[in-house]
């Protein structure tokens, strides 16, 4: 039961996130493009996570349309990156209470 709990917390926190982040990945490509040529647009790239926070804090390059949608991804990526890591942490340190 530990399991399926962790395996359905984990999409709560991991995947609904990532799929609202995936939904307007383009809007935040094209606003990158054209604020940081460098952007990838590459999907949980630490670096591309980094530029968008380096535009978020540039607010004279951005509009406040734009400055919001950066900042919703940069919640997104972030609930995702640290549910992520704790859910690893988890299986790593209690692997034995968690599969039994």
């Amino acid at each position: 039961m530990k399991f399926y709990l962790l395996i359905i917390l984990s999409f709560i926190f991991i995947g609904i996130p990532g799929i609202l982040y995936y939904s307007f990945r383009k809007d935040i490509s094209k606003i990158m493009k054209r604020i940081n040529p460098k952007y990838t647009g590459q999907v949980n790239n630490p670096f591309d996570f980094f530029r968008i926070i380096k535009a978020y804090r540039h607010p004279e390059e951005v509009n406040t349309y734009e400055k919001r949608k950066l900042r919703l991804s940069i919640i997104l990526v972030s609930i995702s990156w640290i549910a992520a890591l704790l859910l690893f942490t988890t299986f790593i340190f209690f692997s034995d209470q968690i599969l039994n």
